[in-house]
């Protein structure tokens, strides 16, 4: 039989000691490479913010030279005012000194105006600066003793930056002329050998002073460092299972909270004593309920009597008796609209050391919204009764029309054979009118059998509402209604078809007329009202009409889409089924509503999709 492996730390200590040295070793060459490299990357910092506050401040200085030589004629000279100018600069924090030299060294301007014309550098130092149009830097040693951080450029006021308006200015001057140092015909940089140079000594001991600082808090950091990850390299031997077990819990831990939260369905976890331990966001917005990014329920954890009763009593048997749960379920919500939801309840096993192992460990919720699939469900009969609808309308219309016409004929022909206001006139009359409406209602059959496609194009809606307005106009005098046109001239066009979107409207409007025909005890009002609503990367117009009639009963509201559903005596109840097919031809929708406050009701077509920049 084969012996087993023997396991490293029964070997004794000394094959754990070399390999937790050698790590240690390992560990200090990365740390002592790593404090370098910071050391190294701080001086690079210093230097390059140095240089670029000295470059800044010879730019300055050149700037205030070029202004300076454009005001050459108001009094002062521009040389003295260049030296006002390295004075004032030299009084800034940081700043040592700054002058303006010769090529041999001179200096012409100090901002200590007593070494004017002293010697900054000898020919053979400025030899090796060797200033030029970019900026360099060197550290040297300043009159004080101090170390400074030397920013040095050729000076050049006039190039590149020398606008034509101040060419013009110094046009007067003879080509090689010098003012404030400077050539007036200098377009180019100038050489070094014959040029001025303009010198900035910056204090390094500030900065000296947080590199050091920098350097200790680097080597006491790569200390702590080597200290605590000699300390971790050598608990690894020893802790290596144990981490192990750690990673994969809390591997395992990660992917069941990503699964929570995830998950396009609700899901709740109820512990056996009936109060939610999580939940995912799809479930919180079913519910009301509030949970953290973790899928935990914040705050004070929620009993299930606090959840909608019928989604409770269907937990609790779960949790009593390990029952599950599978079936359709309607939840309700004071604060929302009724939610129709697949509801499974499943038990969760108990916990280890749980002392009663028979008894559910929990309950898992999963709640699946099927309010689109119902939407969908409902649009899918109602396209079917429509299409059975078409099919009748496009089987009698032709049989039902033609005699339709001969009955119009003969009806208008016996109008004209008796006298006005006659019985044999008012029967005329009403003939006429019943064949019109007949008619009507089997072009509304007609238009339900059609396809609903539209030719969509911009389209004002306030041009359709004039139309409407405009063809109804008799009407709404002859029944003392008065229209409210309230379309702001500013609303965004949107796409559709004027012709459908006209015959839409119309419906509407006959519908809150007839509804106010018997109204005797209020005004008669038809209001026409739109308005832009956000809806994310694009708004949407809503349209209303609203009238002041009696209202919809409660119990019609969900049904009046439904072809033959009217609340009109002699209604067909097609128009509104025709209205909600030309408004899916837009990808938009019609609702209807009683109005709040009352009294009336308010029809809403709504258009989505309308481009934020054209709102």
């Amino acid at each position: 039989m084969r012996s087993p492996t023997p396991s490293p730390f029964a070997a004794g200590l000394p094959a754990t000691a070399w390999a937790v040295a050698g790590a240690a070793l390992i560990l200090a060459l990365v740390v002592g490479i790593m404090a370098w490299m910071s050391a190294h990357r701080a001086k690079q910092a210093m230097s390059s913010l140095l240089l670029e506050k000295g470059e800044a401040i010879i730019t300055a200085v050149e700037a205030g030279a070029r202004t300076g030589l454009r005001g050459h004629r108001r009094g002062m000279p521009a040389e003295e005012r260049l030296q006002i100018l390295l004075e004032e600069m030299a009084a800034q924090p940081n700043v040592l000194f700054l002058a303006l030299t010769d090529a041999r060294g001179r200096l012409q301007l100090h901002s200590g105006s007593q070494e004017i014309g002293g010697q900054l550098w000898n020919e053979a130092d400025m030899a090796a600066l060797a200033p030029g149009c970019a900026p360099q830097w060197r550290i040297v040693e300043a009159p004080d003793g101090k170390q400074a951080f030397l920013v040095y450029r050729a000076y050049s006021p006039l190039a590149p930056h020398c606008s034509p308006a101040m060419r013009a200015q110094l046009a007067d001057h003879p080509p090689g002329a010098r003012l404030g140092w400077c050539s007036v015909d200098n377009g180019t940089c100038p050489d070094p050998s014959t040029g001025h140079a303009l010198f900035v000594g910056l204090d390094i001991t500030p900065f000296d002073a947080a590199r050091r600082d920098d350097l200790r808090n680097t080597a006491l950091l790569s200390l702590a460092l080597l200290v605590l990850g000699g300390g971790g390299v050598a608990s690894l031997f020893w802790a290596r299972d144990a981490r192990q077990s750690r990673l994969l819990l809390a591997r395992s831990q990660t992917l069941a909270a990503e699964a929570l939260t995830q998950m396009p369905a609700g899901c709740l976890v109820v512990d056996p004593s009936g109060r939610i331990d999580r939940c995912n966001a799809t479930a919180a917005a079913m519910l009301g309920l509030a949970c953290d990014q973790t899928g935990a329920e914040a705050g004070a954890r929620t009993a299930i009597d606090h959840l909608p009763s019928e989604l409770a009593e269907a937990i609790r048997p779960v949790l009593q008796e390990g029952l599950a749960v599978d079936r359709e379920l309607l939840l309700t919500r004071p604060d929302a609209e009724p939610r129709p939801v697949q509801l499974t309840v499943s038990a969760m096993p108990p916990g280890p050391g749980t002392p009663e192992q028979d008894a559910p460990g929990g309950a898992l919720v999963i709640l699946r919204d099927l309010t689109d699939m119902k939407r969908l469900q409902d649009a899918v009969r109602r396209r079917d009764k429509l299409a059975a609808v078409g099919s009748l309308a496009a089987g009698v219309a032709h049989e039902i029309r033609n005699p339709l016409g001969a009955i119009k004929a003969a009806a208008t022909f016996f109008s004209g054979q008796f006298p006005a206001h006659s019985d044999g006139d008012r029967m005329a009359a009403l003939m006429l009118r019943e064949v019109d409406r007949l008619n009507r209602v089997v072009g509304e059959l007609l238009e339900l059998g059609r396809p609903s496609g539209a030719s969509l194009r911009e389209v004002a809606i306030g041009d359709v509402v004039d139309r409407c307005i405009s063809l109804l106009r008799f009407d709404l005098e002859q029944q003392h209604i008065a229209i409210n046109n309230a379309i702001p001239p500013d609303l965004p066009a949107i796409h559709g078809d004027a012709d459908k979107l006209l015959q839409a409207l119309l419906n509407l409007m006959l519908n809150a007329m007839e509804a106010m025909h018997r109204v005797e005890d209020r005004p008669r009002v038809l209001t026409l009202a739109a308005r832009l609503e956000p809806a994310g990367a694009a708004h949407t117009v809503v349209l209303e009409v609203r009238d002041t009639g009696p209202g919809i009963p409660d119990d019609l509201l969900p049904t009046l889409f439904t072809p033959y559903v009217t609340t009109r005596p002699q209604g067909a109840g097609l128009g509104l089924a025709v209205v909600q097919q030309i408004m899916e031809a837009h990808h938009g929708e019609v609702r209807l509503a009683n109005a709040v406050p009352g009294p009336g009701a308010v029809a809403a077509l709504r258009f989505p999709g309308v481009a934020k920049e054209y709102a």
